[in-house]
């Protein structure tokens, strides 16, 4: 049986306000989400805020691909620059751009 030790994520919520306004959640809240991790995620030898930044930047990562936040706010999220989250989101295959055809050959047109 696989043993989970549970560690504390803070998740910045600033950019998913404008479908909450109506909740009552002000601009900058936070929230603490506890989440049960595998223990073999703590034994791999990195510290917890090596482990806990990985876990922000994939799951900021992961709701980025699904398309449910910007980029700006899975780099808030992620807790680095919007340039340098684009730039990790490519190198773990998650494309930085959602263009059919049409729209890449109209973007670039005039190249």
């Amino acid at each position: 049986m696989r043993q989970f030790v549970q560690k504390e994520i803070l998740i910045t919520q600033r950019g998913l306000l404008a479908d909450r306004v109506a909740a009552g959640y002000a601009a900058g809240m936070t929230a603490t989400l506890a989440i049960d991790l595998p223990t073999c995620l703590t034994l791999q030898g990195k510290s917890r805020a090596e482990l806990e930044q990985r876990s922000k930047f994939l799951l900021a990562l992961k709701y980025f691909e699904l398309g449910e936040i910007t980029s700006g706010q899975a780099a808030q999220m992620a807790g680095m620059g919007r340039v340098a989250f684009l730039n990790e989101a490519s190198r773990n295959g998650v494309p930085v751009i959602d263009m059919d055809e049409e729209e890449m050959e109209l973007e670039f047109a005039h190249v």
